[in-house]
C-alpha cells in the first residue's frame, strides 16, 4: 500500500485517501552517463596546437560532428553558345558601313602672312622668315586641341606644338583652341593671345573666346608666319 508524504497509508497512488496530499511520483531511473567527446590537442586541418574549442588559424570546430555523407559532386558548367546572328543583306551592310572619320591639320610657313605682320607691326630684327620649314601634320582627336608653344616652366604642353624647329616666337604658349562641333566639324577659339588669330587671310583677327566655325580647307594664321590648314580626312 502506498504511503503519502505525511505518513498515511492510501490505497490510491495519486492522492492520499486520508489527508488528500499528492503522492510522491515514482523516482525516475538514473540516465546513463554519456562520455563527452575528447578534444584533440592539435587542429586536424592545419596542425596548429589548440588552446580552446576553435582553431585560431582556420577556425576548425573540434566539437563538430564529422559528416559521413559522401561529398556532393558539382555538375560541370554548361557552355553557353552565343546565338547565331543572321547576315544582313548586302545593300543593308553597305548602307550601315561608316564613312572614314577624322580630321587633321597641316602646319606650314606662309610668306604672305609674314610680310603682312611686318607691315602692321614694323620690321622686327629678332624675327626672321625661316629658310626651311617642312610641313608638319597633327591629328585632331578628342573634344579640344590646344595650339601654342610648349613651356616647361609654365607647364604648357599644347597638342599642336609650334616650338619648332623652326620656332615661331610670336605664337603665345596658350594661343588658340580647336573645339569639336556637332556633326564632326571644328571651330577655333582665340585664347586672348598676344598677336591674335586670323582665319582665311582676313585683315581683322577673330574675337577672343568666341568660337569661329571652320570647314574643310580653311586655314588659320597665328604668330608671325605660321599657317594651319584643316583637312576633313584622317591623318595619312
Amino acid at each position: 500500500m502506498a504511503v503519502c508524504p505525511k505518513g498515511h497509508e492510501s490505497e490510491t497512488t495519486d492522492y492520499c485517501d486520508e489527508c488528500g496530499a499528492a503522492m510522491d511520483p515514482p523516482a525516475s531511473p538514473p540516465s546513463p552517463a554519456v562520455d563527452s567527446p575528447r578534444r584533440p590537442a592539435a587542429c586536424p586541418e592545419c596542425g596548429t596546437p589548440l588552446t580552446g574549442r576553435f582553431c585560431e588559424v582556420d577556425g576548425y570546430d573540434t566539437l563538430a560532428v564529422p559528416s559521413t555523407a559522401p561529398p556532393r559532386e558539382e555538375a560541370a558548367p554548361r557552355e553557353e553558345t552565343a546565338p547565331r546572328e543572321e547576315a544582313a543583306p548586302a545593300e543593308v551592310r553597305e548602307a550601315e558601313a561608316p564613312e572614314p572619320a577624322g580630321w587633321h591639320v597641316v602646319v606650314s610657313a606662309d610668306r604672305a602672312h609674314f610680310d603682312r605682320v611686318q607691315a602692321w607691326n614694323g620690321a622686327d630684327p629678332t624675327i626672321a622668315y625661316p629658310r626651311f620649314c617642312p610641313d608638319r601634320r597633327f591629328p585632331l582627336t578628342g573634344d579640344q586641341v590646344l595650339i601654342g608653344r610648349r613651356s616647361r616652366s609654365r607647364g604648357s604642353y599644347p597638342d599642336i606644338d609650334l616650338a619648332g624647329p623652326p620656332e615661331d616666337v610670336a605664337v603665345s604658349h596658350l594661343h588658340a583652341l580647336l573645339v569639336s562641333q556637332p556633326g564632326g566639324t571644328w571651330a577655333v577659339v582665340d585664347l586672348r593671345s598676344a598677336n591674335c588669330t586670323f582665319v582665311n587671310g582676313a585683315d581683322d583677327p577673330i574675337q577672343p573666346e568666341q568660337p569661329v566655325p571652320l570647314a574643310d580647307g580653311d586655314h588659320i594664321h597665328v604668330g608671325s608666319f605660321t599657317r594651319i590648314t584643316l583637312h576633313a580626312t584622317p591623318l595619312p
